[in-house]
Order: C-alpha cells, then sequence, then structure tokens
C-alpha cells in the first residue's frame, strides 16, 4: 500500500511539476498570435488614443500583430462581459478605467460582473485628476468658499457631472456628506455636454475633465474652484483638492489592464513588466502629458489590491448613497 501511495505522489509531483512547466514555457512563447486590446469608448478619444499607444509599444517589444477592437455600451458593461469569456491566454486585453472596473457594476441593481473574482488586473497605467469649474459670477472663488456658501444656500447650486453612478458624481456624494454641503445633480451624458450646460447658463458647476475645460479657464469663461485627485496639478497650483478637506477623496480617477479570469501569474508577470515598460518611455510620457495625465505603475498584485479596496470603499458609498441604475 505504501509503495502505491509513493507511486501515486511520484505521479502527482512530475504532473504537477509538468503543469508548471507548461505555463512557464507559454508565458516564456508568449505571444504566439494576434493580441487585441478591448477598448470601450469610441474611436478617437483618449481611451481610445492610449490604447491605441499601448498597441504600438507592445507590437514593438513582442514583433507581433496587435490590434484595438472597441465595443461600445453600457459604461464598459459590454466590453467587459466580452473578455469575461475569452481564454486566459493573454491574448486579448482590456483597457479598463474604475468606470468599468468599480462603478458601472455596482451601480446595477443586479450585479452583472465582480471584478475581483470575474478578470485579472494586470497594469496600473495612467490617472487624471477631474475639476470643479463654476460661471465666474458666482459669489466664491476657493473650495472653502464654496462650501460655506453651499451650506448656507442648500440646494441653490445645481452641478453637472457625466452621468448618474459616474465617479464624478459618486465622490460629489461623499463630498456632500463630510462637508454638509447640498448641491443639486444634474447628470449628462457626458463630459461634453455637461461643459455646453454650463457655458449656456443652465447649470452653475461642473465636474469636468481638465482637457475639455482648460482653454475655458484660461480665457476667464469658467473659474476652477477644486481638484479631485491625489495633488494638486502644475496647471493650477493654488487651487485645494478635494482631498485637503476629505482625506477619503484623496484619490485618483485610474485606468488600467485586465484580462479574463484565471491567467497564469507568470503570464500576468509578464504582461505586468511589459506595460510598465512602455508607460515609462519618453514616447507615453508625453502622449499622457498632452491629455493632462499622468503616468501610472505598479507590480500586478499592488494593482490587485487597488481593485479590491476601491470596490470595496466604492461600493459601499454606493450603497449608502442609494446609488442604483435599474
Amino acid at each position: 500500500m505504501r509503495s502505491r501511495l509513493t507511486g501515486f505522489c511520484a505521479v502527482a509531483a512530475v504532473a504537477a511539476l509538468g503543469i508548471g512547466g507548461l505555463k512557464a514555457q507559454q508565458a516564456s512563447e508568449f505571444p504566439n498570435k494576434v493580441m487585441t486590446i478591448i477598448g470601450y469608448s469610441n474611436p478617437g478619444g483618449p481611451l481610445d488614443l492610449l490604447a491605441r499607444s499601448l498597441a504600438d509599444g507592445l507590437r514593438g517589444q513582442y514583433g507581433k500583430p496587435v490590434i484595438v477592437e472597441n465595443r461600445v455600451g453600457a459604461a464598459g458593461i459590454t466590453a467587459s462581459l466580452y473578455l469575461k469569456k475569452q481564454p486566459p491566454d493573454g491574448h486579448t486585453l482590456f483597457y479598463g478605467t474604475m468606470t468599468t472596473a468599480i462603478f458601472a457594476p455596482q451601480i446595477r441593481a443586479q450585479l452583472p460582473y465582480d471584478t475581483r473574482t470575474d478578470f485579472t488586473p494586470i497594469a496600473l497605467t495612467t490617472s487624471y485628476t477631474l475639476i470643479l469649474v463654476a460661471r465666474p459670477t458666482l459669489p466664491f472663488k476657493t473650495l472653502d468658499e464654496f462650501v460655506d456658501y453651499a451650506k448656507k444656500n442648500p440646494g441653490k447650486l445645481n452641478y453637472a457631472t457625466n452621468g448618474i453612478g459616474a465617479w464624478t458624481h459618486i465622490a460629489m456624494e461623499l463630498f456632500q456628506e463630510r462637508t454638509g454641503a447640498k448641491l443639486t445633480h444634474v447628470p449628462y451624458t457626458g463630459h461634453a455636454p455637461a461643459l455646453q450646460a454650463l457655458l449656456a447658463g443652465d447649470i452653475e458647476m461642473a465636474m469636468l475633465d481638465i482637457n475639455i475645460a482648460k482653454s475655458y479657464i484660461d480665457a476667464g469663461t469658467l473659474r476652477v474652484i477644486g481638484q479631485l485627485g491625489t495633488e494638486r496639478t502644475p496647471q493650477f497650483p493654488d487651487v485645494a483638492t478635494f482631498g485637503e478637506k476629505v482625506p477619503e477623496l484623496a484619490t485618483e480617477f485610474w485606468l488600467g489592464i485586465f484580462g479574463p479570469p484565471g491567467m497564469a501569474p507568470g503570464l500576468v508577470s509578464k504582461l505586468n513588466a511589459d506595460i510598465n515598460t512602455f508607460s515609462q518611455s519618453d514616447v507615453m510620457k508625453e502622449r499622457a502629458k498632452l491629455a493632462y495625465m499622468n503616468v501610472r505603475t505598479e507590480p500586478a498584485e499592488a494593482f490587485r489590491k487597488r481593485v479590491e479596496n476601491d470596490w470595496n470603499f466604492w461600493g459601499k458609498v454606493v450603497r449608502d448613497k442609494g446609488i442604483i441604475v435599474k
């Protein structure tokens, strides 16, 4: 009996070594066919341009075809569900964001997927700051003055975001809770229509990308009141961040690369290293700078923990505030 057990253990050990060796071989031979980076935005947008930049970078590293395929719809849920069904061989990746990984699934009445278990976080790539801008005729110029005015005039100020359940919306809900400011939320279908409504005088304030509002700020048509990011940006060094008043908001909107569930650790490490190499290149840094973005890199495990922590933290805010889309 002992000899049989010993023999069985030996076979199992050899099998385990074989599987491990196969996975290592797969990682070393990767890629062995066309790679696809899935995007969820329309062609020509910032996310699409980043995806195409990464495709160019990986194509140069691997000497193999790397294409970009946009699957637009449902705030990235369509693309996410497509990725979930792909084989975990690393040849299909997804350029996701906090929207697709954290917010879009959790604001649904029925959870379409759980990012922590249904995907493989591979690499953080970039982040960017959003800004709260206002019409310059309003009687406040700083974040402190804005909060004081909003507390004394509850519900009088309307603020626009790029949609119900967007990070801009959820972050502002948390900001109001912590500061006592009372605002009225007006959701739009994107940053561009929110900007147009602000310029037309339909609303008083809006949370916008820097790149869409910068020219109007420079012209004096709009005024920056606060920044939603980890630090003050070079563009607005005198404008306070929301995190200076609410520590939980000392955070950025991040973008990163995900794979299907069940990817081998060795393959994840390789992709993480290769993507980080491109992200730190002069080409990527310059493209990020032009889009008012910051290059961000970290090991795959750190990115996985970031996703898990943000899922738990922001998911609680979503549930506490009842921000649900049916």
